[in-house]
């Protein structure tokens, strides 16, 4: 028998459990919720059930061991298994867009609740920079009465969008376009603006994963244009005398934000900085009258 024979019949027997250990002591920079997510895929068991199949034999080792690999040296998971959850619901994605954070759910239940409780009929939503769509789509699953407009400067960002858009049933209008532009061209009025724009500064430490794999033109950005440009044209897409916006920032521009809202939109915009589960400045939230 061959050596090659021997490994086939050798792997046949190895079960899931033996998987599972021999990664965690092979591959320093997995997480047992990796592997174990890794195992799932590999053999199609859904993961809650995995431990239950931990005897039974595990189905292309050699693959699992090679995805194990990938991941270890720094390829993100959400983009080998073409999917990242947010708020419950799996989304699309790959490396056209940004990978779906925790902080960017706090601003979806953030403004779902501010929303529900105004109770506007036929509420306009605007998410900008929208990338795979989760922030827009997340609120138009949870306020399906609603118009939901996704937007972004990408259209490879746009097709990922569309993607999850038919795949979760959910109808909004996509528009092509930077900042607000699309909507003023097109002569939308909106009464909620959400966006996660790029705002990571060059200087900023990233980590390798990201910085290597995860579309600089969503992450970096040291003027901070897209935001200047938010309220620059905020007047120009208010559907009423009164529009509320929340927009995603860098831990470290809370100060700036106000400044450059001020600036703008004059000392009475109504701009606050509100913090994040983790006590950083993250979002800049906005109930601006004209």
């Amino acid at each position: 028998m061959t050596k090659n024979k021997k490994c086939k019949v050798c792997s046949s027997l190895i079960t899931v459990r033996d998987a599972y250990f021999t990664a965690l002591s092979r591959f320093s920079f997995l997480s047992e919720t990796d592997i174990k997510i890794l195992l799932s895929h590999i053999n199609n068991i859904p993961f809650n059930e995995l431990a239950l199949h931990f005897e039974d034999g595990a189905k292309n080792i050699d693959r699992f061991f090679a995805l194990c690999e990938k991941v270890n040296d720094g390829y993100p998971l959400q983009y080998l298994l073409k999917e990242s959850e947010f708020l419950g619901v799996d989304f699309y994605v790959n490396e056209r867009v940004l990978i779906p954070r925790g902080e960017t759910e706090e601003l979806v239940v953030f403004m779902t609740e501010l929303i529900k409780n105004e109770n506007i009929k036929d509420a306009v939503i605007a998410d900008i920079c929208t990338g795979s769509g989760v922030i827009g789509l997340s609120l138009k699953k949870a306020l399906p009465s609603s118009r939901v407009v996704l937007s972004d400067i990408s259209n490879s960002a746009l097709e990922v969008a569309s993607i999850n858009s038919e795949k979760l049933n959910l109808n909004v209008d996509i528009l092509h376009g930077s900042s607000l532009k699309p909507l003023v061209e097109k002569g939308i009025k909106i009464d909620y603006l959400v966006a996660n724009p790029p705002y990571v500064n060059s200087d900023d430490e990233v980590g390798r994963s990201v910085k290597e794999y995860e579309p600089a033109l969503a992450l970096f950005s040291d003027d901070k244009q897209v935001y200047k440009d938010i309220f620059k044209d905020l007047e120009k897409v208010m559907r009423s005398d009164t529009i509320s916006l929340m927009l995603e920032i860098n831990e470290k521009d809370g100060k700036l934000m106000l400044e450059l809202a001020s600036l703008i939109l004059g000392p009475t915009s109504n701009a606050k900085i509100v913090k994040d589960i983790h006590g950083k400045d993250r979002f800049i939230f906005m109930r601006y009258t004209k």
